[in-house]
């Protein structure tokens, strides 16, 4: 076997471990969202034959954020269970109004901060001529509320872009060659939701028995 015939074996092996690591991740979401799918149907089912109560097994993921953040705003009916805790409010549920909100003017007040994903030393190279890739850019992708205790703040989600300057000088020949780094995935799709924001609403619910509308006010008073 002479030196090429290694290189392609090698460029083989490499293209299987990358597929065979993709199939893995695609497995372990296949399996969370059957988690989740299973929950739902538990949630729906409770709600439907069942009385809902606050203080339940907590349900996780998707059920409760999508309780939290629906639209952007909390959004829940209280039980009964948690309207005996203080007689003397009147805590009857009250849909939120959706006329003349705006996400930018609720949100205008809170600090903001940029995260960058950034690319490897090993995939700023051309994979078609070798060459170094350099910075061309960033590509926004999100934002998210990043939750800490008594504070709160707005995370802009970006990506960097690399690119090959040896290609672009080939662009006539058709020749452009750009990456962009690999960011996290969002807790939530289409929501600005973040692992901090979710771990901590989820505790305030089901450890401290904090009902979302309670919450909601906290929310306000930080911003």
């Amino acid at each position: 076997m002479n030196d090429t015939d290694t290189s392609v074996l090698l460029e083989v092996i490499k293209e299987q471990n990358k597929t065979i690591e993709s199939l893995r991740k695609t497995i372990e979401e296949m399996s969370v969202n059957i988690i989740l799918l299973r929950e739902q149907i538990e949630y729906l089912n409770k709600k439907r034959y069942g009385a809902k109560s606050e203080k339940t097994a907590a349900l996780t993921g998707q059920i409760v954020m999508d309780e939290v953040f629906e639209h952007g705003q909390f959004d829940e009916a209280e039980t009964a269970a948690d309207l005996t805790e203080d007689a003397e409010e009147d805590l009857t549920p009250k849909k939120a109004s959706r006329k003349g909100y705006s996400r930018e003017k609720a949100l205008v007040n809170l600090p903001r901060e940029e995260k960058l994903y950034t690319l490897t030393d090993e995939d700023k190279v051309c994979s078609v001529d070798g060459d170094r890739l350099f910075p061309a850019g960033k590509k926004y992708l999100r934002t998210e509320i990043e939750y800490t205790p008594a504070s709160m703040k707005l995370v802009e989600i970006y990506v960097e872009t690399a690119e090959c300057r040896t290609c672009r000088t080939c662009r006539k020949e058709g020749r452009s060659y750009m990456i962009q780094a690999e960011p996290d995935q969002p807790v939530l799709q289409h929501s600005m939701a973040s692992p901090s924001s979710v771990a901590w609403t989820m505790y305030q619910k089901y450890v401290n028995h904090v009902p979302l509308y309670r919450q909601e006010k906290d929310w306000h008073n930080l911003g």
